[in-house]
């Protein structure tokens, strides 16, 4: 592997003395630190720099590096979101004020530093005022891709590739929009981090470099050997990750790669992933992917050198996004999008969320009660959302979440049948009188999906609470044009209310026996439920329906009218007994049921 090479942009002028008495000025902070590692200001050497064979780094310096970051007070980025569109951006700030746009041809996603915007494309890399979107500085790429960027309020550092992803760049700009360094290595790099102008370069999806732009030498490295590729402040916090999390620290050179503390999310469906940032494969692509439309969204709180996340975290689906609260199972709430979620950023209170159409949502943490809503005015490709240091305070309540299932399983499109699968089953166990009011109407609903009718009406089946919902919807006067349609579940109720023992259903199911309107199937499942339930007051309904349907040779009639016969002989007495019997002789009657309805009398 060759080494990397060190060279500024021919029109940077890095050995000016202006530009490093302003680069000195800008890095005052960094003195400290400079002094403490034992580093000559002037001095760089860049021979090891992301070179994997070079002698292995003592844990100490990474660790004096982060005892002294613990005195610099961190500053927080900007809260906004930017939308992407194949010939520039629209942004705006999350507690609302004017969307801007900023036309430009864009070969990848931006990434947003701190309160800078990077934008690439044309051949150019831009940095944009996250606030105003006003133009700071612009390099020459010569087509180079952005991976990610820091910014620390003077600096920003960004990474960057070429389209075979084989040669990598490491790019340091001043606000005046000086390059401050450049380092070209074949060592794939991540997104970068930059505190004081000491930058934090992962690299090799193992390795971190603490790297000092005034100096231009690598003072520290920390070996993680695990897939690592970004570095990122949030929270006033310095965190490392991509498809895991975990707070920097400088003991995390001590440990075993298996005791690395990382931050986990209970209790979220096994196809989503906690993605803080997006993965860097995804931020090449200009348009959003699958990833960006199924991940977890989530607030990281350091605990000492142990990670956890705040008590309430999110996770989308493409048009479904779910609120969840540490500790708890299944969701806290439900919000259904009209289209899919591109984007989006936890913040203390709630989550705000980009979609596809260019609307921007900020959803309460306790309810998932939308705030506000505003539009960048267009579609979007893809969106990228920060929202650190962004608060707004709940507004408290209980949301209905039955009702909030209901509204996502009747979103259409077939990649939504997992997650509306896993949410018809935590529908079907919510014990609260609203649940079973919303399968009720799913049902019936001419938006619901087709193929999830079969394991709705099965989860009105396996309902063992709120029979009252049950009895109301068997007491709804027949529809003949919404029943030809979407007919009522009557046998999945039937099956309900046996398991209940639910006898207040029996004259209601009876009535059901004799609409001509009711299918076989349904009639097996009334007649076999009236066996448990009746009384002598459904025996002249069952009487009636065994005499009308005994010619009938389809099975479910078939099966319907063995149960009627039980139900007869044992509700009946001896006039419905003897309708029975004369069963088992009579011409009409199904030659395969007429030996079965024997046994039973002699049973």
């Amino acid at each position: 592997m060759s080494a990397p090479t060190a060279r500024p942009f021919a029109s940077a002028g890095l050995a000016r003395a202006p530009a490093l008495r302003r680069l000195a000025s800008a890095l005052a902070g960094l003195a400290g630190l400079v002094g403490l590692l034992g580093c000559k200001v002037g001095e760089t050497h860049v021979n090891e720099v992301f070179y994997e064979e070079s002698v292995p780094r003592s844990s100490a310096p990474m660790q004096r590096i982060e005892a002294r970051l613990r005195e610099v007070a961190l500053p927080l980025g900007s809260a906004v979101a930017i939308g992407v569109l194949d010939d520039g951006l629209l942004g705006t700030a999350l507690g609302g004020g004017e969307v801007w746009r900023f036309v430009h041809p864009q070969s990848s996603r931006p990434a947003i530093a701190g309160s800078v915007v990077l934008s690439s494309g044309g051949g150019e890399l831009v940095a944009l005022d996250a606030a105003t979107g006003k133009k700071l500085w612009a390099r020459p790429t010569g087509g180079l891709d952005l991976i990610g960027a820091g910014d620390d309020g003077e600096i920003t550092v960004a990474t960057l590739t070429d389209v075979s992803r084989r040669a990598y760049t490491l790019l340091a700009v001043g606000r005046d929009g000086v390059v401050l360094r450049q380092l070209e290595t074949e060592e794939r790099l991540g997104r970068p981090a930059v505190i004081r102008g000491l930058a934090f370069v992962p690299w090799g999806e193992r390795f971190l470099t603490a790297y000092d732009l005034l100096v231009g030498e690598e003072v520290a490295r920390m070996t993680l050997r695990e897939g690592m590729a970004s570095a990122f402040l949030e929270a006033r916090t310095l965190f490392l990750g991509d498809a895991w999390l975990m707070r920097f620290d400088g003991q995390l050179a001590l440990l075993p790669p298996g005791e690395l503390p990382r931050a986990t999310l209970p209790e979220i469906p096994p196809f989503v992933q906690l993605r803080m940032p997006p993965r860097l494969d995804d931020q090449s692509r200009l348009g959003a992917s699958v990833p960006d439309r199924v991940r977890a969204f989530a607030r990281p709180v350091p605990r000492g050198l142990r990670m956890g996340v705040e008590p309430h975290f999110y996770t989308s689906f493409f048009r479904v996004v779910q609120g969840h609260q540490v500790g708890r199972e299944g969701p806290l709430w439900v919000h259904a999008s009209e289209s899919d979620v591109l984007g989006g950023a936890a913040f203390s209170g709630g989550v705000a969320l980009c979609d596809s159409a260019g609307r921007l949502v900020i959803l309460d943490e306790s309810t998932g009660a939308q705030v506000s809503e505003r539009s960048l005015g267009r579609p979007v490709r893809s969106c990228v959302v920060q929202a650190d240091g962004f608060e707004r305070s709940s507004p408290g309540g209980t949301p209905d979440l039955a009702a909030q299932i209901k509204e996502a399983l009747v979103l259409q499109g077939s990649e939504l049948l997992p997650i509306q699968s896993d949410l018809l089953g935590k529908l079907g166990k919510l014990e609260a009188s609203g649940a079973t009011d919303a399968l009720l109407e799913l049902c019936t609903d001419p938006r619901t999906p087709a193929s999830l009718l079969a394991p709705i009406r099965q989860a009105i089946a396996l309902r063992r609470s709120d029979p009252e919902a049950l009895l109301r919807a068997l007491d709804r006067p027949a529809d003949p044009a919404r029943d030809l349609l979407r007919p009522p579940p009557i046998g999945s109720i039937a099956e309900a209310l046996r398991g209940m023992n639910e006898r207040r259903g029996a004259a209601l199911l009876a009535r059901r026996l004799l609409w001509a309107q009711t299918p076989p199937e349904v009639l097996r499942k009334i007649t076999e439920a009236l066996v448990d339930l009746g009384s002598l007051a459904e025996v002249a309904a069952l009487e009636a329906f065994f005499s009308a349907h005994l010619p009938d040779t389809n099975p479910d009639t078939q099966e319907a009218l063995f149960a009627a016969a039980q139900a007869l002989l044992k509700l009946g007495g001896l006039p419905a007994r003897s309708l029975v019997i004369h069963a088992t002789t009579d011409p009409l009657t199904p030659i395969a049921l007429r030996p079965r309805l024997a046994d039973l009398l002699h049973g």
